[in-house]
């Protein structure tokens, strides 16, 4: 038993920790977090369900997170390659695990018109920060950021990449995005909803018909639009 434990940044309760959820292993003057991986490639459907306890997603190819995911908290090692949230065009998706490693994310919700569940997001939630150093690309739909305030959802570079007429980003507490972040909006009816709430970024970079709305307050060192 310990009176504190810190992992992925945030102090989790005092307690016995066992190979029930993992094993944290006491040596000197520190804990030893042994958990095991779960390696795949390709669609892993209903990741919560396949991934046991005291494991994590990692990647021997590109692979994703698939239409059954629903809720997960299950964290994921990319190896370099690329992973996907798939929402399976608008099913539930609700992703409070941590991503680690230099591959690149992808995102993909629901395209609106095509299914019922179109139009329910992919929601990006927890209290732990996103530590994957890739490129984060919203293929389609809407993307909300619900990370606790202050915590990172996006941790570097964006790109909404769909042409449809409903991709939006959207916040749902403040301060969700890396700080170095560029931000390219190649939807040309994108938008980034800031929904009340703040947000700094290092570089915006707009396309013509591309929108910012919500009340709130978007920082930014650099604003390209259109071409310039």
């Amino acid at each position: 038993m310990v009176r504190q434990f810190w992992y992925g940044g945030v102090a989790q309760p005092s307690g016995f920790y066992t190979a029930g959820n993992a094993t944290f292993v006491h040596g000197a003057a520190r804990l030893v977090v042994a958990l095991s991986p779960y390696d795949f490639a390709g669609a892993l459907i209903t990741p919560h369900a396949t991934i046991a306890p005291g494991h994590y997603g990692s990647l021997t190819g590109d692979g994703s997170y698939g239409w059954q995911t629903g809720t997960s908290d299950k964290d994921l090692v990319t190896n370099g390659f690329t992973f996907t949230l798939d929402s399976g065009n608008g099913n539930k998706l609700d992703y409070s695990g941590v991503i680690y490693g230099s591959g690149h994310v992808n995102i993909k919700a629901g395209k609106i018109g095509e299914t019922l569940h179109a139009t329910m997001p992919v929601i990006l939630s927890g209290n732990r920060p996103q530590q994957y150093t890739g490129v984060t690309t919203l293929l389609q739909g809407v993307v909300v950021l619900n990370k606790t305030a202050g915590v990172t959802a996006i941790p570097g570079n964006l790109v909404m990449k769909y042409h449809g007429p409903y991709d939006e980003l959207r916040w749902g507490a403040a301060d969700q995005i890396a700080d170095h972040a560029i931000l390219t909006i190649n939807s040309s009816n994108g938008k980034l909803n800031l929904n009340s709430y703040s947000e700094t970024v290092a570089t915006l970079r707009l396309t013509t018909g591309a929108l910012i709305t919500g009340s709130g307050q978007l920082t930014v060192r650099q604003i390209w639009y259109g071409r310039v």
